[in-house]
């Protein structure tokens, strides 16, 4: 987990690489927001990309949850 002085005063990243990945979150929800308006879908994956506690709760039960087993 990060600390909060990994953060700007606006709740952004500082370093390079997390710029990056919060860009490409922010581009994915446009995209996703833009597919589901033109195919006049619900809206729920929308929602759920837009919902920073849900996210950061699934991020921490993975970081939590044991290493599945591997398929043969």
């Amino acid at each position: 987990m990060n600390l909060p002085s990994d953060y700007d005063e606006n709740g952004f990243p500082k370093d390079p690489e997390g710029k990056r990945s919060w860009q490409d979150h922010e581009d994915y929800v446009r995209l996703t927001r833009e597919v589901e308006v033109e195919s006049r879908q619900d809206y729920c994956l929308l929602t759920a990309l837009r919902n920073q506690e849900k996210l950061d709760f699934t991020a921490k039960f993975w970081i939590n949850s044991p290493p599945m087993l591997e398929v043969m």
